[in-house]
């Protein structure tokens, strides 16, 4: 919004500032920590006051639940594979139960190429529906002949 006496080239360049500075500060933020067996460190921002990105977090510290992450990306993919190769090392599977699901999940990764989960873009949502029932405008009445 235009501050009272304010150019529109004054509010142009406050709006763009304030962007640079955040973007400067997302560029300044702390970095995963995990390092990959290549050698390379993982490079994505940390979760807040974590050491870890949001995917190496989960793997480092796997959450309670027993089922798999919905499987809508190739990461998903690849946790619900480390966690049957985790519960079959730690003999919480049998090798047939294991073999299923990694049967499963190869399926799933190679679905990957033909699946969309995003919304294409006619059907995304950019207005509320309960908002917008309220303050829609009755329609007009349209002429007998």
């Amino acid at each position: 919004m235009p501050k009272k006496n304010e150019t529109p080239a004054q509010t142009i360049n406050r709006v763009l500032s304030g962007s640079l500075a955040r973007v400067e500060a997302a560029h300044n933020a702390p970095r995963c920590y995990h390092v990959k067996i290549n050698g390379i460190r993982c490079g994505s921002p940390a979760m807040h006051q974590d050491a870890f990105c949001f995917f190496h977090t989960r793997m480092h510290n796997p959450p309670l639940e027993d089922g798999f992450p919905p499987l809508e990306d190739a990461n998903a993919i690849q946790v619900a594979i480390m966690q049957v190769l985790q519960a079959l090392a730690k003999k919480k599977l049998e090798v047939r139960v294991a073999a299923t699901l990694l049967y499963g999940l190869q399926t799933a990764s190679s679905n990957l190429k033909r699946t969309q989960f995003e919304p294409y873009a006619p059907a995304i949502v950019t207005v509320d529906p309960i908002d917008e029932r309220w303050h829609r405008k009755p329609p007009e009445s349209e002429p007998s002949l």
